[in-house]
């Protein structure tokens, strides 16, 4: 028999159980009570509903960067290394050709977070969408509503696309809104302030900055593959632009919102880490580590930010430059890539700082009581090494057996929620 939906009290022990907030804790249980986290302990006297002594747990995991409407490619698009304009071509080639309807494709990604153990995303989404499928996928989302356009006429159209979005009452539940002016080659800094300056006090905020030198050439001299693209693409005129700005720029508009996300930040300078740090209660970066490993971009500044005090979470990007959603694969990338960064901040970054940064941290990314039962179980090494950090990793990728969004399994691979 399945745990009941209607059960109001249940709990789970597990061999080693990872709060985020404290040392994991072995043999530790979860006391659900509806759709929030009773207790959290290291032990219980009582006999738990269900004991897994060969599973771990951990939050659940928060993917604060993705795009779920490439969620049905088999393989990323372009190849590894290839011209970052280069590789834009081919995305826009692919969505002038793409058959299948976009919310099949979010549908599957969907599907596909929760199976590895996604309980939260920020969600990038292009017009047109309908929020009802993520909805009725369970997973928490914040949804940020893209922007584009260098012209007042065309970023008008595009903000005009999301207004239907701004008030839902569905926003206080399982998501939230927010928008995400583009990047610097496809939303004027004019038009970054227009928008927010009209919303900056109601909703997050998210921006593509610092990803490619292509990008930095771009911002510098208004010269280079993305000048040669926006030619191809009509968009240019004289005038547009004259060059002589930086990412900072941008930024310092983003910091006029309440709360803002700078996605990739690849190439932030010094200056441009230390002004994140000056706003960190309300500003973070997203590092896609796999997706910059596809790009074959420079040493991404991680180090140098976390030394800095700046807030990174982690992001899958999307499956057109990633292959797959499995964000246990990112933080497992960064441990590898980034042997001065604990196992433990590496984790923090996929669970509590996403939350953060989504502006959910009041309900999620951490286990501990009255926070949503949102959590992810993972199978648990027979010898486990003595960090219990390290040892998530010690046999390769862990298998996630289990997901659980508002105390309610949405995933179960072995029926572990079941009395047979």
């Amino acid at each position: 028999m399945k745990l009941s939906v209607n059960a109001t009290m249940w709990s789970l022990r597990a061999g080693m159980v990872f709060t985020v907030d404290g040392p994991p804790m072995p043999g530790g249980t979860l006391r659900v009570r509806g759709e929030r986290l009773a207790q959290v302990s290291p032990y219980s006297s009582d006999s738990p509903t269900y004991d897994f002594p060969h599973m771990a747990i951990l939050p659940g995991l928060v993917n604060a960067h993705t795009h779920l409407e490439f969620s049905h490619l088999d393989v990323p698009l372009g190849q590894p290394g290839m011209g970052f304009t280069d590789w834009i071509r081919t995305v826009l080639s692919h969505r002038r050709t793409e058959s299948v309807p976009k919310s099949e494709a979010i549908a599957a990604g969907v599907q596909e977070s929760l199976r590895h153990g996604v309980t939260a995303v920020g969600e990038i989404a292009s017009p047109p969408y309908e929020i009802d499928t993520l909805s009725r996928g369970s997973l928490e989302a914040t949804v940020f509503g893209e922007l584009i356009g260098w012209s007042r006429e065309r970023f008008a159209e595009s903000m005009q696309a999301w207004e239907p979005f701004r008030d839902q009452d569905a926003q206080e539940e399982s998501w939230q809104f927010g928008l995400s002016p583009h990047a610097p080659y496809s939303v004027s800094l004019e038009n970054t302030l227009t928008a927010v300056e009209k919303h900056r006090k109601c909703m997050p905020y998210a921006m593509h900055l610092a990803e490619s030198a292509e990008e930095m050439r771009f911002l510098e001299t208004a010269s280079g593959p993305f000048r040669a693209l926006l030619e191809e693409l009509g968009i240019w005129r004289e005038n547009l632009f004259s060059g002589g700005r930086t990412p900072l720029d941008y930024l310092s508009v983003l910091a006029r919102a309440d709360r803002f996300l700078c996605i990739h930040g690849n190439f932030l300078s010094e200056e441009e880490i230390d002004f994140l740090s000056q706003h960190r209660e309300k500003a973070g970066v997203v590092f896609c580590p796999r997706t910059h490993a596809y790009f074959e971009h420079l040493r991404h500044p991680l180090p140098e930010l976390l030394r800095a005090h700046v807030p990174v979470a982690l992001g899958t990007d999307s499956r057109a430059s990633n292959p797959d959603l499995n964000l246990l694969a990112e933080i497992d990338l960064v441990v590898r890539s980034f042997p001065q960064v604990s196992p433990q901040t590496v984790l923090e970054m996929g669970t509590r700082t996403g939350a953060q940064l989504l502006g959910r941290e009041g309900q999620m990314g951490n286990l501990a009581p009255r926070k949503l039962a949102n959590f992810t179980v993972i199978r648990w090494p027979e010898s486990p090494s003595k960090d219990a950090h390290e040892a998530i990793f010690q046999d390769g990728l862990p298998e996630v057996v289990a997901t659980v969004i508002r105390g309610k399994p949405v995933f179960d691979v072995e029926g572990l929620f079941s009395d047979g």
